[in-house]
């Protein structure tokens, strides 16, 4: 997949308070281009977009003194969320059925349990403990 890479002058005041102020990883981006008339400058049609991503990469660079200041975006394709794995391959019964993965054992409780660290608990706080898996059987191969 190819990237995109945009220059920016750092000095702009808007530029400035994209790049420093807001975060914009991630943040949606559309390439277009317009045709203008090269003897008045008017613009021929409206223009159309001809690329759609998103912000990869926005480092912040101070040069050196004397140096020559640029923001130097790197875009990717928004092909790239094709690349995304199904959420369907992350569920416990999934990881199951290869080889017994119990890696997502406790995700369907994650978040609604209450934890708490060192000897004491806040009041109101319930601990009730899941009951332990079912022994595995033997499979047919043998035990491992």
């Amino acid at each position: 997949m190819r990237l995109q890479r945009v220059l920016l002058n750092p000095l702009d005041a808007s530029v400035a308070h994209l790049v420093r102020a807001l975060d914009i990883g991630l943040a949606p981006v559309e390439i277009h281009r317009a045709l203008f008339d090269p003897h008045s400058g008017a613009l021929i049609e409206e223009p159309h977009r001809v690329w759609k991503g998103f912000v990869d990469q926005s480092p912040i660079t101070t040069p050196e003194i004397g140096g020559q200041a640029l923001v130097e975006l790197t875009l990717a394709s928004s092909a790239r969320a094709l690349q995304r794995g199904l959420t369907l391959t992350k569920s416990d019964a999934v990881q199951r059925r290869r080889s017994d993965d119990r890696f997502r054992h406790y995700s369907d409780v994650s978040g609604s349990v209450k934890v708490w660290w060192g000897s004491k608990r806040s009041e109101g706080d319930v601990f009730v403990p899941r009951p332990p898996p079912p022994p595995r059987e033997l499979r047919s191969g043998g035990d491992r």
